[in-house]
């Protein structure tokens, strides 16, 4: 016999060889239990009926329960929709009435789902009982057996069926450690909430985050917004936590990392599609000392269905009311379980049509065919499975491959006489095998290794109105990614609290960037990072709620180390502590410090100089001749050295019990970075107005000067890199260059990021159905020096960069087989630093509108599911941005969308 093991995110995987060797005498009254273990909080629901095992998976881990259950025993089994309040206990009782599956607490946090004795009858329910009351545990029931030999009365689950039970592989965030009770701040969203909220792809589900910065690679960024990170390279879609940059958020799927995008070391999530995912964590604190490079702004990791009987079929067709993005989607996802295995696989196909700006009124400066949002084709294909081998092992299996075209048009005639016309190519795959091993002493180890690749192949034509093709490029962006690691781990010693456990293990990981010219296959760039690891974790639970100490309910301690050696950058060690003190049944408060690293990226340490001759107008020169010029550096810095941070976090969870359905939760981060890698302007049209940055601009260079720039770019005199001067400026002359910007990358001496997240939830009961009620806000300041001597400046709030405030609010409300959500989405105004008058620009807010719909099972058409969506309601228009050249979108792409009103009718039918 073999069980499954469900459990909450922060608890990792199951102990379930602890209940094998557990004694009789650890079996309690469940009075008794109910008040003391660390799984028995109450807690609010709104599930929709769904396959049994799925709902297990939920119930588990969101009460924070151990739940153990054998395959078999509820494959094909459906459940009853779960509204109201309840323990696991409680909400495993009103799941399994009508099925001859009953549970068993087995420890404090575990419970058994096992087929019911013979024996007599059981006396019949009320059946005009509400299915939003819970059942108490009966005060008096006789506590199951936990003996080692064997309960009575057929109960066998932690005796013989012990000896096969095997540790399902479950996926966890933010630590590695079973059972640890999580420090650091988390939000995790399920399939359910993305499908409710109607988005179509896990971008717009980062992008909606208030913690998140949608700068970055995505593909609403529009030409010309700030610097070189805030680009839609491959119209891909990565996440931005904090604002920190793409490349200092860690990307994970199912806790494996997957290859970089582009040349910014994004890591794109568009390609996983949402009917495959069982929920998305992201982590809100630095967590290198977990996890390695990249996890200074926090950790998103996207977990797959694991155990999906049954298959679906689903159609959606989106339109934007004011023309343009045209979206049609096809998803197909089946899977299947048996006896020590299962699999789900899922293939995925969208398309969407462009928005060009001639369809946005507020757009009449752009020229009319000039692309704010590209047109994209996307096809992808995922596979994830499992496979016990033998009594003590178990074999996973990751892999994905997605392919994606598109293509857009940005005319730039107005300012320097030609248009760019850019064609996209990428192909992603990837794969992530590991064998897990059961070990002696309640251990377990854990062996595998990724393997992947991304390559962006863009094609760049730029072209005279007379057709005269000023240059032709295409190149490869091509990153590969590949690891190897062991990890163990397992308990140590008891304390009155619980098992002190311990997790340990090391690795090998390398990445390589190359852009690579073709059809010649000529390398430009060509880099890699290798590095050897170590790391420890330990959990301390020093209190727990049985030993009854007052205001000290539960309190543990954790901490971790990580080791790293780089061959480019030396060996480093990041430590980091966290605490969780229960003080009451209603509150808690958690508490990390730590340190983060980043190395440099492969494209700020190897990108060869690039040299540009732009207006002055492109670059703040309002007061320079028309025909005047500014030479423009960039590229890479081989003296980069590696970025460091401290994190802290700190904050409180209310959920008072004297207000059921009621939750509320204030943290505060402080992230003090240095060295953080940046190009001294952002905006690049502030070099010539903004002093903080005068040290990096040359005014009136010499001729000697210019022409050292031309050597250091290996370029003739003349001569630039996108081949001519664009045709406004005429021929290079000396004397009409009044100013040398360097943007190359630089090591900053300080960027400090503070602020404070508050989140709030409520479920009730209102018109016969449930509502449920969520808000989240950030508040955020971030400031840097570029240099010692360079003054403090603020870097939030300005265009192109984070905003300092941004909320969500939202509700859903449900009764049967209809559910109601809405939405009210807020970003703060943003001040525009383009010109010496710094104006500050509107805030944005938008309503999302969804209605899902399932017909009964026995009507025509039965259990087939509509879906309404409307983003954006209202039709609001983001604000205005005045622009320095006129061919520029007016408004702030990092922040505030085009797209305007987008209705979306989706088809979901499941067998």
């Amino acid at each position: 016999m073999r069980y499954r093991f469900i459990n909450r995110p922060a608890h990792g995987l199951a102990v379930a060889l602890l209940l094998a060797l557990a004694p009789a005498s650890q079996a309690r009254d469940p009075a008794v239990t109910e008040q003391s273990g660390p799984s028995t909080g109450v807690r609010d629901f709104d599930l929709p009926a769904q396959p049994l095992a799925g709902m297990l998976h939920e119930v588990g881990r969101r009460t924070g329960t151990n739940i153990l259950f054998e395959p078999g025993l509820v494959g094909g089994l459906q459940s009853p929709a779960l509204r109201g309040r309840f323990t696991a206990e409680q909400a495993l009782e009103r799941l399994l009435r009508g099925t001859a599956l009953t549970t068993q607490r087995t420890s404090a946090d575990t419970l058994v789902v096992r087929a019911v004795a013979p024996g007599p009858a059981a006396p019949a329910r009320d059946s005009a009982a509400k299915d939003d009351v819970p059942v108490p545990p009966d005060p008096g029931a006789e506590p199951a057996s936990a003996d080692r030999g064997g309960a009575s009365d057929g109960a066998r689950a932690p005796a013989a069926a012990m000896d096969a039970t095997q540790m399902a592989d479950v996926v966890v965030t933010g630590t590695r450690i079973r059972g640890a009770e999580q420090a650091s701040p988390m939000l995790t969203i399920t399939q359910e909430d993305m499908r409710l909220q109607g988005h179509t792809d896990l971008g717009q589900v980062a992008r909606s985050l208030p913690q998140n910065f949608s700068g970055g690679q995505n593909p609403g960024i529009a030409v010309n917004a700030g610097g070189i990170g805030n680009q839609n390279i491959s119209g891909s879609s990565s996440i931005n936590l904090r604002g920190l940059g793409q490349d200092a958020t860690l990307t994970l799927l199912n806790g494996t990392r997957l290859p970089y995008d582009g040349f910014t070391q994004a890591t794109d999530v568009a390609m996983i599609p949402i009917a495959a995912i069982d929920r998305m964590d992201v982590l809100l604190d630095g967590a290198s000392a977990i996890y390695g490079s990249d996890a200074v702004g926090g950790v998103v990791n996207v977990v797959l269905k694991r155990d999906y009987d049954g298959a679906e079929l689903s159609t959606r067709w989106g339109k934007a009311t004011e023309g343009g993005f045209l979206q049609r989607q096809f998803t197909g996802v089946a899977g299947t379980t048996w006896s020590g295995g299962g699999f789900i696989v899922s293939a995925d196909r969208s398309q969407n049509t462009s928005i060009e700006a001639g369809q946005r009124d507020y757009l009449r400066s752009m020229p009319a065919d000039s692309a704010i949002y590209p047109a994209s084709t996307q096809t992808g294909f995922l596979f994830s499975g499992h496979q016990q081998l033998g009594e003590h092992a178990e074999l996973t299996l990751d892999a994905f491959h997605t392919r994606r075209h598109g293509e857009q048009l940005d005319d730039f005639s107005a300012l320097f006489g030609y248009s760019n016309e850019l064609r996209r190519r990428s192909t992603i795959w990837g794969f992530a095998p590991a064998l897990r091993l059961d070990l002696p002493g309640e251990w377990s180890l854990k062996l595998g290794g990724t393997l992947g690749k991304n390559e962006a192949v863009l094609h760049q034509t730029g072209t005279m109105p007379e057709g005269e093709v000023l240059y032709d490029d295409t190149r490869c962006y091509c990153n590969d990614a590949k690891s190897v690691y062991v990890d163990g781990e397992g308990a140590a010693f008891a304390l009155p609290g619980g098992d002190v456990r311990l997790a340990v293990g090391g690795g090998y990981r390398e990445n390589r960037f190359r852009s690579v010219t073709l059809p010649d296959g000529r390398v430009k760039d060509d880099g890699r990072d290798r590095s050897r690891f170590l790391y420890g974790e330990v959990y301390v639970p020093l209190v727990s709620a049985r030993q009854d100490i007052p205001f000290v309910r539960e309190l543990s301690v954790s901490g971790a180390i990580r080791y790293e050696d780089y061959r480019s950058f030396g060996s480093t060690t990041t430590p980091k502590l966290g605490i969780v003190w229960g003080l009451t049944r209603d509150l808690e408060f958690k508490a990390t410090w730590g340190r983060s690293y980043k190395v440099p990226t492969l494209l700020q340490r190897y990108q060869p100089a690039i040299l540009d001759l732009f207006p002055t107008a492109v670059v703040g020169g309002v007061d320079y001749p028309s025909d005047a010029g500014v030479l423009f550096l960039q590229g890479g810095n081989p003296a980069l050295t590696p970025e460091r941070a401290r994190t802290l976090t700190a904050g409180l969870a209310f959920h008072p019990e004297a207000l059921r359905g009621l939750n509320l939760g204030v943290n505060g981060f402080d992230i003090d970075y240095t060295d953080r890698v940046v190009q001294p302007f952002n905006p690049l049209q502030s070099a010539l107005i903004d002093p903080a940055g005068f040290q990096f601009v040359t005014f009136a260079p010499s001729p000697e000067q210019q022409a050292a720039l031309f050597r250091l770019a290996g370029l003739p005199i003349g001569s630039f890199y996108r081949g001519v001067p664009p045709p406004p400026l005429g021929p290079y002359d000396p004397a009409r260059i009044v100013a040398i910007v360097d943007m190359r990358y630089v090591n900053s001496a300080a960027q400090h990021v503070r602020g404070i997240d508050l989140s709030a939830s409520y479920a009730t009961d209102l018109f016969g159905g449930s509502l449920a009620l969520k808000a989240d806000a950030t508040w955020m300041t971030t400031r840097q020096k570029l240099t010692a001597l360079a003054r403090d400046t603020l870097v939030s709030g300005y265009v192109f960069s984070p905003p300092s405030r941004r909320w969500r609010m939202g509700g859903i409300w449900s009764k049967d087989r209809l559910s109601l959500s809405a939405a009210l989405n807020w970003t703060d105004g943003v001040k525009n630093n383009l010109f010496d008058d710094v104006a500050k620009g509107g805030s944005f807010a938008t309503v999302d509108v969804v209605l899902d719909y399932t017909t009964a099972p026995d009507a025509f058409l039965g259990g087939l599911q509509f879906d309404v969506g409307v983003q954006n309601l209202f039709d609001r228009r983001p604000p205005y941005m005045r622009t320095l050249d006129e061919t520029d979108p007016t408004y702030d792409s990092t922040n505030y969308p085009a797209l305007g009103r987008v209705v979306n009718v989706t088809l979901t039918k499941r067998f």
